[in-house]
């Protein structure tokens, strides 16, 4: 993908470089170690989420704001999961009907395939 056309894909996410200045917000990325917190007391804070969090119990719980892939799809046969899976399982996950998902620039073939 080339400069110019990352641009345009990436130009939306503008209206999301200040919208939370001033406030604290949280981003939790996925690991072993995250079952020992409980995210739940983060219910009602923009919480930003990525990669496996959607995985956690208490995911929907937390209901995060943001949701970012940051893993590369070529991971996913390692995870025993396919794309197709994968997002399925975020989308059931995250309760909110707002949720902003980000993508990786390199994924976005993925979903052109799908339209």
């Amino acid at each position: 993908m080339g400069r110019p056309a990352l641009a345009r894909l990436i130009a939306p996410n503008v209206q999301w470089r200040a919208r939370y200045e001033g406030q604290r917000c949280f981003v939790l990325l996925s690991g072993p170690s995250l079952l020992e917190v409980d995210i739940s007391r983060l219910q009602g804070e923009p919480v930003l989420a990525a990669n496996f969090l959607y995985r956690h119990p208490a995911v929907s719980q937390l209901s995060p704001l943001f949701f970012a892939e940051i893993e590369p799809l070529w991971t996913f046969p390692f995870s025993g999961l396919n794309a197709v899976e994968y997002y399925r399982a975020i989308d059931r996950a995250c309760a909110r009907p707002d949720t902003v998902f980000f993508l990786r620039a390199s994924s976005a073939w993925f979903f052109r395939l799908r339209r």
